[in-house]
């Protein structure tokens, strides 16, 4: 029954135990299952034991055609399960059902979709513009919110659910 584990259940078992030691924020976990029932969809009713490397080779190929750094992420992802499967999953005589992880192949290849850094930036001359096209939209809300991100550095969510007790009106700052 425990050689039976199947990619969903290791999947699953992963995300909870991440959660419960607060590892993982709850959106981390959410854009990681959106990932993995979007690209490996037809692997998760698999017994997780079943998955080699050449078929983590070909899904990684076939993903990366359109979307490399998916392709990575996913990969990812899968590789930290396959990790928590290996030391989570024993059998009666405490031989672990997972005994090696087939995505190390992609390093061992050099198969990893090289990504290139971003660099769409807003640069000092863009600032006016950027600024204007803030108070140009309907919403206030929106035009400020907008404005609060590219000034303090925020990411969208961590702005989106900063509570009202870090900041501070008068000193014109968030703690």
């Amino acid at each position: 029954k425990v050689k039976a584990i199947t990619l969903r259940k290791a999947f699953d078992d992963y995300i909870a135990d991440k959660r419960e030691t607060n590892s993982i924020k709850e959106s981390t976990a959410y854009v990681y299952r959106c990932d993995i029932e979007k690209c490996l969809a037809d692997w998760l009713g698999k017994p997780i034991g079943s998955i080699q490397e050449d078929d983590i080779t070909d899904r990684h190929k076939h993903i990366s055609r359109t979307h490399p750094g998916q392709a990575n992420h996913v990969m990812r992802v899968l590789r930290a399960v396959f990790n928590f499967a290996m030391n989570k999953y024993k059998t009666a005589d405490r031989t672990a059902v997972v005994k090696d992880n087939p995505v190390s192949q992609l390093s061992k290849d050099s198969r990893w979709n090289r990504m290139k850094p971003r660099t769409n930036i807003i640069k000092d001359h863009q600032l006016k513009a950027f600024f204007a096209a803030c108070r140009s939209l309907e919403h206030p809300t929106a035009s400020d919110y907008l404005a609060f991100l590219l000034l303090t550095g925020l990411r969208a969510e961590e702005a989106g659910s900063l509570p009202w007790s870090q900041v501070d009106l008068k000193g014109k700052t968030i703690l």
